[in-house]
């Protein structure tokens, strides 16, 4: 019986260790398409499975991007981020603020990585949307791929992006 018990034992920490696995930042900043400002800074933040998704303004369509980064994160994490609305609920470090600057063009961020939080400020929905797809791109690609990881490590940066033309197009030529 004891054997057995110490079996399981070893079972579970292996489990727990394999489960709490860190990938860190490699320290890339590959985003398609190219921003228009990159800052790199010191250090990374730890995107866990308990980051908090803060949002800090009202827009009908915000749901569409903070859905869209929960995806990833149930991904990598086997669950979703929280996401809290208002000040309120305000929470100072391991979060992802998401808040509104009127200022910028409409389908633009700004995107800045702190080793304690990630700042978002965007005029609109586009934009917040725009900033969480050059977030997810900072993700090591094999945070995307295994499951149930413990925390990834994002590069420290400073992004300012904003489309440069006014209309988004395709063109097929058969």
């Amino acid at each position: 019986m004891k054997r057995i018990l110490s079996l399981l034992m070893a079972a579970a920490k292996v489990t727990a260790i394999s489960c709490s696995r860190h990938i860190p930042s490699n320290g890339n900043i590959a985003i398609i398409p190219e921003p228009s400002k990159v800052e790199v800074c010191e250090g990374s933040f730890n995107l866990s499975p308990e980051t908090v998704i803060a949002i800090h303004f009202q827009n009908e369509q915000l749901p569409l991007a903070t859905d869209f980064f929960n995806e990833v994160a149930q991904k990598t994490f086997g669950k979703t981020l929280a996401v809290v609305c208002g000040k309120e609920n305000a929470v100072a470090e391991n979060v992802i603020n998401v808040r509104q600057n009127p200022s910028l063009p409409a389908e633009g961020y700004t995107l800045e990585v702190s080793p304690v939080s990630i700042e978002i400020s965007a005029a609109s929905a586009h934009g917040v949307f725009y900033a969480f797809q050059s977030l997810r791109q900072m993700m090591a690609p094999e945070s995307l791929t295994e499951e149930h990881v413990g925390s990834v490590g994002i590069q420290a940066v400073k992004i300012e992006d904003a489309p440069h033309f006014p209309h988004r197009g395709v063109l097929f030529d058969v």
